[in-house]
């Protein structure tokens, strides 16, 4: 899905709207944030599936499970291409560019916004180093 004309402002206010938004499963988790920045930038939710539908982490699992996957990066690849997001090297990510964390707590998925991308956290967004990512997929 091609980005829309004005998708930088687009971007700029959905950050803006998640801010402070506290992490909860299956509607501000960080594939479900992701999400909605994606949705700022194409005007497409790839997310709007399963958005609402679980509500911990064994429901995410039962998704990604049901969905033929072996783990939630798994998942996130294949939703990444069935939407038609190249994966790309992280060192050619650019602002808008969906990309994954190692973290603590296993995966965790943000969207480029310029050196820094955002990624979700327990009280709301928080921002890792781009480079430091694992994968990146080109959001067209």
């Amino acid at each position: 899905m091609p980005r829309k004309e004005d998708w930088p402002e687009r971007l700029h206010e959905a950050i803006r709207s998640l801010e402070t938004t506290p992490f909860v499963w299956g509607s501000s988790d960080c594939l479900m944030n992701a999400s909605t920045l994606i949705q700022a930038i194409t005007g497409v939710d790839p997310g709007a599936a399963h958005r609402g539908t679980y509500s911990s982490l064994e429901g995410a699992l039962q998704i990604v499970t049901a969905a033929g996957c072996a783990d939630i990066e798994a998942f996130v690849t294949k939703m990444a291409s069935e939407n038609g997001y190249q994966e790309i090297g992280v060192k050619f990510a650019s602002r808008g560019d969906l990309v994954i964390f190692d973290s603590p707590d296993g995966p965790a998925y943000g969207v480029v916004a310029g050196v820094e991308a955002i990624v979700t956290g327990p009280n709301g967004l928080r921002k890792l180093p781009t480079l430091t990512a694992r994968k990146a997929w080109r959001v067209a």
